[in-house]
């Protein structure tokens, strides 16, 4: 009888966090179709930009939104719509051409529904996450509430590493979009003035460094180096392309020897 009930106790554990799972992915359903429905409401389409954008990529599908009201903020975004958003701090700051290589890594998120992926992976991560950490508690040598507290801890904490390790390759990704199109040195450009315009503090204390090494294991866009990096790679394969096959492989060998 006891079996039973433990068997009964369980089964309904398992169906409380079955509608939890359920519940937390319309949630973020409806965070990403209320905050489009604000971007389109608090924006207005620049026809200049938005020639321009579908001359480049021979296609009248993308359009690009300046929101208002943003004269001290200097960022873009998609929500995989068949727009791009940019605020008017970005592109008062801007050269016309590191507008164009930010507004093509945006339509490059846009084109894969980056946006949605990133719901999808976050979303299964934390599910994924929290049954690994109970399934995890059942095999630890300890007993009690703090089992299950620690391998929660330790299984959410691996799921969200991951999860962020993703978004970073989908803003690799985007990069390889601008730099196709010869805006690499302009979008590193950017991404150094946007940094510069945030006001990020430059750390220099021991603690300080160890600080932001955590914190890049959990961010979800690339180290500032590591992306230089990867665009300047990109940009070197994309020039070696146009000259032909054997460009190509003489560059990915000396890619290998240099790696």
């Amino acid at each position: 009888m006891k079996k039973i009930d433990s068997y009964l106790k369980q089964l309904q554990r398992e169906e409380v966090l079955h509608e939890q799972g359920i519940l937390q992915i319309f949630i973020l359903i409806g965070q990403f179709v209320f905050l489009s429905s604000i971007y389109y409401l608090t924006s207005k389409r620049d026809k200049k930009l938005t020639k321009e954008i579908q001359g480049l990529l021979k296609t009248t599908r993308w359009k690009v939104r300046v929101l208002k009201g943003t004269k001290s903020l200097y960022n873009a975004c998609s929500l995989s719509t068949n727009s791009v958003f940019v605020t008017q701090g970005l592109v008062r700051t801007s050269t016309h051409r590191e507008l164009i290589a930010v507004l093509l890594h945006e339509v490059s998120h846009s084109r894969t529904l980056d946006s949605l992926s990133s719901v999808a992976v976050g979303t299964g991560s934390y599910i994924l996450g929290f049954f690994g950490g109970l399934i995890l508690a059942g095999t630890l040598p300890i007993s009690g509430l703090f089992s299950y507290v620690l391998a929660l801890t330790m299984t959410l904490v691996l799921s969200e590493i991951g999860s962020a390790a993703f978004m970073r390759q989908l803003e690799y990704k985007s990069d390889s979009f601008a730099v196709k199109y010869g805006y690499g040195d302009d979008l590193i450009s950017a991404f150094a003035k946007i940094k510069k315009m945030w006001k990020v503090p430059k750390c220099t204390s021991i603690f300080c460094k160890l600080k932001e090494k955590i914190d890049s294991w959990f961010a979800d866009h690339p180290e500032d180096k590591k992306r230089a990096d990867h665009i300047l790679k990109k940009k070197e394969f994309y020039e070696a392309a146009k000259k032909g096959p054997a460009t190509v492989r003489r560059y990915l060998k000396g890619a290998l020897v240099r790696g």
